[in-house]
């Protein structure tokens, strides 16, 4: 037998196994990725069911991680120990019995030179035929057939349909999505709510009706919180309202409140809490009327009277037949626009006619 083919027998060897090694490393890797997945998995699937706080679910997934990594270090040296040559010689060994022991021999002393393998008390004739007897009884097996391919593709489908699962119900369910989430630490509630008009703005006595829709873990009430922005020690008012269900059995999960805020008078703000959500603060502002304080008019008789102005407090005017009246009108808060609506009267019943049109005169706004 050549020396080149007792080399093509190295190398063959050699190849299985490294190849040995690097598919014994993938599964370890494999495996520490499906008890990341399994982990995670199990604690959204704990926390759908339980609604875990934050606390629990942090030292929960740094267990996972840590597990995770335990099993990737403790399966990476279990394989670099397993995978050492004598011990792939070994395997192979086992694996064909009819080598007997040649292939570990081969290896053996192909490591040595001729003059360390006399040393070893061994003819380097008998390791030259052991050599060629080994190579020409194993270049028909598959060898290769040693290299641990089936549990990597255990591991790696186990893995494969954790994260598919997980992926799956996420995908379909929003409540296993955000269960995923909160896997990870974030805060996504297990009940979604919506406050509908939100921040309003009323005219003084109007009404309205907040529309309040629940998805999700609701229970069969939500509270209405509301109280006065206009009195600094407002204390929250408290009420609960029934939710009513969809009767849509695709919906079934979800419902809706109607809530009346009638004839409101003073500004306020809100909120709606159900299962564990509760929504945003919402205001609800009033618009008051403009309120006139006071009245004061000022009238100017014709020149020919020979009479001073007279000023006087009051919506009601009188005064001689060409007369010059100046008003002053204050209100209770700044106006953007402002007039008066002048509507004669008929002094004699018998020269009545029809109603006269108002007339509009604008008024000045100091400030403005």
């Amino acid at each position: 037998m050549s020396t080149d083919s007792k080399t093509a027998f190295l190398s063959r060897f050699d190849h299985i196994w490294a190849q040995a090694r690097r598919v014994q490393l993938s599964q370890a890797l494999c495996w520490a990725i499906l008890t990341l997945l399994a982990g995670i998995a199990l604690l959204a699937a704990a926390d759908y069911w339980l609604e875990l706080p934050l606390a629990l679910r942090l030292a929960a997934i740094a267990a996972v991680v840590v597990g995770s990594v335990a099993v990737a270090i403790s399966l990476g040296v279990q394989s670099v120990r397993r995978w050492q040559r004598q011990a792939t010689a070994a395997t192979i060994e086992r694996v064909f019995p009819q080598l007997g022991q040649r292939i570990r021999t081969t290896v053996q002393f192909s490591e040595l030179s001729e003059d360390e393998v006399e040393h070893e008390g061994v003819a380097t004739t008998l390791v030259t035929a052991l050599s060629d007897d080994t190579v020409r009884r194993a270049d028909p097996l598959p060898l290769d057939a040693v290299v641990p391919w089936k549990s990597l593709a255990v591991a790696s489908l186990l893995a494969a349909v954790v994260g598919l699962g997980m992926a799956g119900l996420s995908a379909f369910d929003w409540q296993w999505r955000a269960a995923a989430k909160r896997a990870f630490l974030a805060d996504d509630p297990y009940t979604r709510l919506t406050v509908d008009p939100g921040n309003v703005t009323l005219k003084e006595g109007e009404s309205t009706v907040l529309h309040v829709s629940v998805e999700g873990r609701m229970g069969k009430q939500v509270t209405f919180f509301k109280r006065r922005t206009d009195k600094n020690d407002a204390q929250w008012e408290e009420s609960t309202e029934q939710i009513k269900m969809s009767e849509d059995p695709a919906a079934s999960s979800k419902g809706t409140v109607e809530i009346p805020l009638d004839h409101v008078k003073y500004p306020l703000e809100y909120k709606v809490a159900a299962g564990s959500v509760t929504s945003e603060t919402y205001k609800v502002e009033v618009l008051y009327p403009l309120k006139i304080v006071k009245i004061e008019s000022t009238v100017q008789p014709p020149e020919y009277t020979g009479q001073a102005a007279g000023v006087s407090e009051g919506g009601n005017i009188s005064g001689l037949a060409g007369s010059k009246v100046q008003l002053a009108i204050e209100l209770d808060r700044p106006a953007t626009e402002a007039w008066i609506e002048l509507v004669p009267i008929a002094v004699r019943r018998d020269v009545a006619g029809p109603p006269a049109a108002p007339e509009k005169l604008p008024l000045v706004i100091d400030g403005a």
